[in-house]
């Protein structure tokens, strides 16, 4: 009986964890688009160009975060090619690291992706 419930409770946090990623996403793009509302009104009006400073600051920053974690996923990937290619582990290892290898190129694909936003 416990399964079920573990599994229901299981669903409602992973709910609520997409909930809350799909916010982060929707201010991070919001974000986005005041920045580049901002560089074309700060043409126009000089007193918003150390606004824009700041914005440009926080995306460097951002853009900075985002290629580290490309990186280290990169150098994991590798990693993680190079115990496959040795030919040392059982079946179901070998499994394991196939499975975790696709991982690791969706999740670099998807922060190139953000990278390519940002610019």
């Amino acid at each position: 009986m416990s399964s079920k419930n573990e599994r229901i409770t299981l669903g409602v946090r992973d709910r609520r964890l997409k909930e809350i990623e799909d916010a982060i996403q929707f201010r991070k793009q919001l974000l986005l688009e005041k920045r580049k509302e901002l560089q074309q009104k700060s043409k126009i009006n000089e007193y918003l160009t150390d606004v824009q400073k700041s914005y440009n600051k926080y995306y460097e920053k951002e853009l900075k975060e985002k290629a580290l974690q490309a990186d280290a996923l990169k150098a994991i990937k590798e990693h993680l090619e190079t115990i496959i290619k040795a030919d040392t582990l059982l079946e179901h290892e070998l499994e394991e690291a196939e499975s975790d290898k696709k991982e690791l190129e969706k999740e670099i694909t998807k922060i190139e992706k953000e990278i390519m936003k940002y610019k």
